[in-house]
């Protein structure tokens, strides 16, 4: 008998089911019959649990080699790159300017997010820095903008000031 897909027998003359054995984490048993899965890592950008067919990494987190037995083994994103679950690039995806893609070294990014007022965010930002007294920065800016006369712009300002009021 012929042990079914996610199994295997590494043993001649199998007589039932029972004498197949789930496919240990981190490879892909999937054909009928195997015999030999220490050929068959589980693919790139995905894990395999023990016995199951491949997932892809959750969003945030990459594989960027064969043979992940768990989400665990997936590892964030790098800070500036974002990931979401399912997609086909693998190395992450750069951040545009005005966006950011943070990496609190737990988990990485599953998605862009517009820079925020005072910040500035270029291309492959991961935490965005603070706009510089003299320049503002509104919500989404990839540069500081300079501060022109009669205005005034504090350190981390989303807009430009004039007598106490704010302008946008």
């Amino acid at each position: 008998i012929d042990c079914p897909v996610l199994s295997y027998r590494d043993t001649v003359s199998g007589k039932e089911l029972s004498d197949c054995h789930a496919c240990p984490a981190g490879y892909w048993c999937n054909v009928q019959g195997m015999s030999n899965y220490s050929e068959s890592l589980c693919p790139v950008g995905k894990y395999c649990s023990e016995g199951q067919p491949p997932q892809f990494c959750p969003g945030g987190r990459r594989r960027l080699t064969p043979g992940a037995g768990g989400p665990n083994e997936c590892f964030p994103c790098p800070a500036g790159f974002y990931w979401e679950c399912g997609a086909k690039n693998q190395s992450g995806v750069p951040c545009a300017p005005g966006t950011f893609c943070s990496n609190n070294k737990t988990d990485g990014a599953a998605k862009e997010e517009m820079c925020p007022g005072g910040y500035y965010c270029p291309a492959t930002t991961g935490e965005p820095p603070g706009c510089e007294g003299g320049y503002y920065c509104p919500n989404g800016t990839d540069a500081q903008i300079r501060c022109e006369y009669p205005y005034y712009c504090p350190p981390t300002s989303p807009n430009v000031f004039r007598n106490n009021y704010t302008y946008t």
